[in-house]
């Protein structure tokens, strides 16, 4: 096995989410689910996992394959793209 990639045989594995149980689904801002179709793709897959499902970025890193750096990266600037098409302000 020397010089083989050991990561070549590994078959990444489908995440599934569960769904939230409907009592106790949270109010959500109506425009939010446009708002978020808008984004990029790995923005939009960034900013669902931590913000929504409640990943650290470690995992969330893990699971698109990229740096927690890059995770930041991508949330930091999907939630601005957010809070400005939404008119939200801190």
């Amino acid at each position: 096995m020397i010089g083989r990639n050991s990561r070549r045989g590994l078959r990444k594995q489908r995440v599934v989410f569960p769904e939230p149980p409907v009592d106790r689904t949270p109010w959500v801002e109506p425009g939010l689910l446009s708002v978020l179709e808008g984004l990029p793709t790995r923005q939009r897959q960034a900013v669902m996992l931590v913000h929504g499902y409640g990943w650290t970025w470690s995992e969330v890193a893990e699971v698109l394959d990229v740096s927690k750096t890059t995770v930041q990266k991508h949330v930091e600037r999907g939630v601005a793209k957010l809070r400005a098409e939404l008119g939200v302000s801190l």
